[in-house]
């Protein structure tokens, strides 16, 4: 897989560059590519405002989702292929930013995540109490030990880890 991403890929982009200098131009070649990296800079930057902003509504609300993070790390992906200089890593970049694309991506990103236990199981939980984290059934990983798990029954969104210095 690396050598894919750091021998292969470079070397079709340098290709298919050269392919594209030849058809239209060096210097319009060169300004394809700062063109996309401005564009990919700038469409990165408001889809990821955007999403930030998703994000912190569902975060006062009381249910921040897997799905937004996943969304949010696709941009990321994206807004870096983008500024890199080649064709299939623009394309690739602009799938990934694009917002239809992008929701129809960040499932699939998510069954990989939770397959190799990066969310889910792998002690990251996003709204509600985690797997085996009913009342009084101890404390999510990572947690300190010192804070205490509120029911979510009873409590509002914003109490639901209470951290006794609070």
């Amino acid at each position: 897989m690396l050598f894919l991403a750091f021998t292969l890929i470079p070397a079709i982009e340098i290709y298919l560059l050269i392919q594209i200098g030849q058809a239209v131009g060096g210097f319009e070649t060169f300004l394809l590519i700062i063109l996309t990296g401005i564009v990919g800079a700038r469409l990165a930057r408001s889809q990821g405002f955007a999403l930030l902003r998703k994000i912190q509504e569902e975060a006062a609300s009381g249910i921040p989702s897997s799905q937004t993070v996943a969304e949010g790390l696709l941009i990321l992906i994206g807004g870096i292929l983008l500024i890199t200089p080649g064709v299939i890593t623009d394309g690739i970049g602009l799938l990934f930013i694009f917002p239809l694309s992008r929701k129809f991506m960040a499932p699939q990103v998510l069954r990989r995540m939770e397959r190799r236990g990066s969310f889910g199981g792998g002690g990251v939980y996003f709204g509600g109490m985690g797997p085996g984290m009913g009342p009084g059934m101890g404390q999510p990983p990572g947690f300190p030990p010192e804070a205490t798990v509120v029911d979510e029954a009873d409590a509002s969104p914003k109490d639901r880890f209470k951290h006794p210095v609070q």
